[in-house]
């Protein structure tokens, strides 16, 4: 098991109100309790007929809410 934003993922810690991706510090955000609403919007870009697994879709974005209200987008 690996902590969240590890290797290829992004996570949005309460703590401390870090952004990890790739378990590297990208931003910093609001820390967050259990009385707040968190929400995570990901949008990607169309698939290609023919995909590179080693390109990135650079249509894509992940964008992280409090109380409805952005934090931190990564593109």
């Amino acid at each position: 098991m690996f902590p969240l934003g590890y290797e290829d993922s992004i996570a949005y810690k309460s703590v401390d109100g870090s952004i990890l991706k790739g378990g590297e510090e990208i931003g910093k955000g609001q820390t967050f309790t259990t009385n707040d609403i968190i929400s995570i919007v990901m949008k990607i870009g169309p698939p290609h007929k023919h995909p590179n697994p080693n390109e990135i879709n650079e249509d894509s974005t992940v964008s992280f809410y409090k109380n409805g209200e952005l934090v931190f987008e990564y593109s």
